[in-house]
């Protein structure tokens, strides 16, 4: 067996990756939190685009691919397949997305709670073994099975959990709780499927793929990019609770005009 080393890059990365991840996954859940108030079903797809994208994309993949740079095998070439790694965050983006939905529309329901965790935790747990088979080295990949199931329940429990704090309260302390709870079900997910990794093989150069340091600098101006952007958009957009009072506001004035337009078309 060929030594695997998760931390080429010093205990930092870790550490890093864990706020990047907390911080996307709370500007998708506020994100979210103004689906629940939105007036139409085009404002509803748009929060729900945008909670699915901080979130799978910020708040997983981000997380999940920062830590995979900082994989080395002790022995063998490292190098990854950037169209394999890049449709990992499409794989959270999807599964994040569907469990939202499907909290947003059935979350009364004990059974949607579970569904949706369900989801989120295997979008969590899909992006880390896609960005696994993203690697590529003179070698075989060979995984724990008891290592890997505590990874599916670490990230299906963390999941459901983030998912029942932010429907239980709709407030800024569920929101960071939320946040809090899904960020470490993420890098709990991801360091306990690495933990499952193991390589066999004779090691040596690889020829295919994109080395790890190339990558790295486009890597950062993709997520540091990105996460403006998100905060951009739910920093300036109201709140779950502002646009609530807006349609309180403008209830009474939209049946006044309704009355008014009865009363002209009532004949006499």
């Amino acid at each position: 067996m060929l030594e695997t080393d998760q931390f080429a890059y010093g205990v930092l990365v870790p550490v890093l990756t864990f706020v990047v991840s907390c911080l996307g996954c709370g500007l998708g859940l506020s994100a979210a939190a103004r689906v629940r108030a939105a007036s139409s079903r085009g404002h509803r797809g748009a929060w729900l685009a945008v909670a699915a994208v901080a979130i799978g994309g910020v708040g997983i993949w981000a997380l999940h691919s920062a830590a995979l740079l900082g994989l080395e095998v002790h022995g063998a070439q490292v190098r990854y397949d950037v169209p394999t790694a890049v449709a990992c965050a499409g794989v959270a983006v999807g599964l994040v997305g569907a469990a939202l939905y499907l909290v947003d529309t059935q979350g009364r329901r004990r059974s949607a709670l579970v569904a949706g965790g369900v989801l989120a935790g295997l979008g969590i747990v899909g992006t880390h073994h896609v960005g696994v088979a993203a690697v590529q080295l003179t070698g075989k990949i060979h995984l724990h099975p008891g290592l890997v199931t505590a990874s599916v329940v670490l990230a299906v429990a963390g999941a459901t959990l983030a998912l029942w704090c932010h429907r239980a309260t709709r407030d800024w302390r569920a929101t960071t709780g939320a946040a809090l709870v899904m960020g470490l079900a993420v890098s709990g997910a991801h360091y306990t499927g690495m933990a499952a990794v193991s390589v066999s093989g004779p090691g040596g150069p690889v020829l295919t793929g994109s080395d790890p340091g190339d990558l790295l600098g486009p890597f950062l101006i993709l997520v540091v990019g990105a996460t403006i952007v998100l905060a951009f958009v739910v920093g300036m957009w109201p709140t779950e609770e502002e646009i609530r009072a807006q349609h309180r506001l403008v209830r009474p004035v939209r049946r006044q005009d309704d009355r008014r337009r009865q009363r002209r078309l009532t004949p006499g």
